[in-house]
């Protein structure tokens, strides 16, 4: 650390901008943001993971019976990939439930 450049750098990392992130605690996460960015690595991957799993998982709108099955798959793929909760599956499937109950029969003829 004798050398000037290495103090120079030194303090340019410390006046880096840094995460805008929030921990549970309370506490600022503290690591250096991206350039040009509000957030660090870690928390862009995080924001932009979490963002993917809600497309997948996005509930369609239930007022007909294709977007019931649409519902359906999207289900199975959430409950294979993210393994919620007995308590999560029941409620999602329950909601899939009701919807497919709510839906006007054909009429036989």
């Amino acid at each position: 650390m004798n050398n000037p450049s290495d103090l120079k750098n030194l303090a340019r990392a410390t006046a880096a901008p840094r995460c805008n992130f929030y921990l549970a605690d309370g506490r600022r996460c503290g690591s250096p943001a991206l350039r040009n960015g509000r957030l660090c690595r870690i928390h862009v991957n995080k924001l932009t993971e979490a963002m993917a799993r809600r497309r997948r998982i996005a509930i369609p709108n239930v007022a007909a019976a294709r977007t019931i099955q649409v519902g359906i798959n999207q289900v199975m793929r959430y409950l294979w990939e993210e393994q919620p909760s007995v308590d999560q599956c029941g409620k999602i499937l329950y909601g899939i439930q009701l919807a497919s109950s709510s839906l006007d029969k054909p009429k036989l003829k």
